[in-house]
């Protein structure tokens, strides 16, 4: 894995948390516990797809930043709708939060 593909994780997760839409940050909080969640699946199936793919050839860094590149655009796309939902300010109720950590982040709600 590329140092440029962690970065882009950070990155990520920076902009999803550049603003707080409640005093008490449960809905940042559940914002950046979205983006973690997808940070980890996008390494583990970018190591995936990489090994599989090196074992069919040596990969080009040309080949491998897109390959990067496109996961990184995946998941912002999956994510834009739930974190714009979470911080759309006309929405005051907790639900929002639960439901957007039920579709995207299971394991959070266990671990409470």
């Amino acid at each position: 894995m590329t140092q440029s593909t962690d970065n882009r994780g950070r990155d990520r997760r920076n902009r999803g948390s550049q603003r707080s839409v409640e005093p008490n940050g449960s809905r940042e909080r559940a914002i950046e516990r979205l983006h973690a969640h997808a940070d980890r699946i996008e390494q583990r199936e970018l190591r995936t797809a990489l090994t599989k793919l090196e074992q069919h050839g040596t990969l080009t860094d040309a080949q491998r930043a897109i390959v990067v590149d496109m996961a990184d655009a995946l998941v912002d796309e999956l994510l834009a709708p739930p974190t714009q939902s979470l911080r759309n300010p006309s929405s005051t109720n907790s639900f929002d939060v639960r439901t957007a950590l039920e579709l995207f982040d299971p394991d959070t709600l266990s671990n409470e």
